[in-house]
C-alpha cells in the first residue's frame, strides 16, 4: 500500500515539476526575444536590441544566454523559436570572433578551423529551426524578421538560405506582410542565391515565377532582362557541354581574380539599406552582375545587409 501511495505521489510531482519547467523556459524565450528585437516595440518605436556594441557587459549577456539556451534544449527540443535564438546568438558569437581577430591585426578567413566550427554549429540550430518550422501543426512559426536574419546571412550554405527565403515568400502570398516590397525583395534574394551557385535553370524559374506574380509592375522590363540573361546563361552552358562531351576540352571560362575582385569592389557600397527597405537599383546590379560573372557581387552586398542589421561597430 505505501508503494502505491508513493507511486502516485510521484505520478502527481513530476508533471508539476515540468509545468514549472516550462513556465520558468516561457519567460526566458520571452525575455530572450525581446533582448534579440530589431522591430520597433511599443508606440515610440523603440527596440530593446541588447547586443549593440562588443563591450564585456554584452559579451557577458551573450555568453550566459547561449549557455541558457543550451540548457533549454534537454526540455524544449520540439520548440523551433529556440533553435532560432541559438542560431542568432551563435551568429553574434562568430560576429564576436570576427571583430576581436581585426582588433589584434589579425587577418580574419573564413576557412579558419576555429571560424568554421562556429560557423557549422550556429547554422546547424537555423537548419534546425527551419525544419521543425515545415510542421504545419507547430504552435509557432518563423516570422518575417526570423527568416530574414537566417535568409540574408552570408555565411550560410545555399540550402538554408533558399529555403528561408523560400518561405518568406510563402508568408508574404498568405497576407503576412510587414513592408509592401517583401515579396519582390524575397525573391531577388532567391534570384541572387542561385546566380552565386550559377544555378541558371532555378534563376529561370523564379524569374518567371515573378512574371507571373507581377503582371503589371512597372518593372517588368527588368525581369524580362533577368529572364534574356538566364535564358542565354543556360544556352551558353549547355553549347559548352555539348563540346566538352564531343571533344574533352573544358571550354568554360572564367574571369582572372582581379577582373572579379574589381567587379566586388564596385558593387560594394551599392547596398545601403537592409532587406526591407533595399535600393532597386543596387539588387538590379547585383543580381544582373552575379549571374554574368559568378556571384562574388552577391556576397559583397549580403556582407553589407548583415551589418547593417546588426547595428554594430
Amino acid at each position: 500500500m505505501r508503494m502505491i501511495k508513493l507511486l502516485i505521489i510521484a505520478l502527481l510531482i513530476i508533471p508539476l515539476q515540468q509545468a514549472l519547467a516550462d513556465d520558468g523556459y516561457q519567460e526566458w524565450k520571452k525575455q530572450a526575444l525581446a533582448e534579440l528585437s530589431t522591430a520597433p516595440i511599443g508606440e515610440g518605436g523603440a527596440t530593446t536590441f541588447a547586443y549593440k556594441d562588443y563591450s564585456q557587459k554584452v559579451r557577458d549577456l551573450l555568453d550566459t544566454r547561449y549557455q541558457e539556451a543550451k540548457a533549454f534544449t534537454g526540455t524544449s527540443s520540439d520548440d523551433l523559436i529556440l533553435f532560432w535564438i541559438l542560431g542568432n546568438l551563435g551568429q553574434m558569437l562568430q560576429g564576436q570572433y570576427q571583430h576581436d581577430l581585426k582588433e589584434l591585426g589579425k587577418t580574419y578567413r573564413v576557412e579558419d578551423s576555429q571560424n568554421q566550427i562556429l560557423i557549422k554549429e550556429y547554422q546547424s540550430y537555423y537548419r534546425k529551426a527551419l525544419d521543425l518550422d515545415d510542421n504545419p501543426d507547430a504552435p509557432d512559426h518563423l516570422d518575417h524578421y526570423m527568416l530574414t536574419a537566417i535568409g540574408t546571412d552570408v555565411l550560410a550554405p545555399p540550402d538554408i538560405k533558399e529555403k528561408a527565403m523560400k518561405k518568406k515568400v510563402m508568408l508574404t502570398q498568405q497576407g503576412n506582410v510587414i513592408h509592401p516590397n517583401q515579396e519582390w525583395q524575397s525573391y531577388e534574394f532567391l534570384l541572387g542565391n542561385y546566380a552565386e551557385q550559377k544555378d541558371y535553370d532555378n534563376y529561370l524559374k523564379t524569374v518567371n515565377e515573378m512574371i507571373e506574380r507581377f503582371p503589371g509592375s512597372p518593372r517588368m522590363e527588368e525581369l524580362l532582362e533577368y529572364k534574356r540573361q538566364a535564358e542565354a546563361a543556360i544556352g551558353k552552358r549547355d553549347r559548352e557541354t555539348v563540346l566538352q562531351d564531343g571533344e574533352g576540352v573544358d571550354t568554360s571560362a572564367s574571369k582572372p581574380d582581379e577582373q572579379r575582385a574589381s567587379q566586388t569592389e564596385m558593387l560594394k557600397g551599392k547596398a545601403e539599406e537592409p532587406p526591407e527597405q533595399g535600393e532597386p537599383q543596387a539588387e538590379r546590379s547585383v543580381l544582373l552582375w552575379a549571374l554574368l560573372g559568378g556571384g562574388i557581387a552577391v556576397v559583397a552586398v549580403g556582407a553589407a545587409f548583415a551589418a547593417r542589421r546588426r547595428k554594430r561597430d
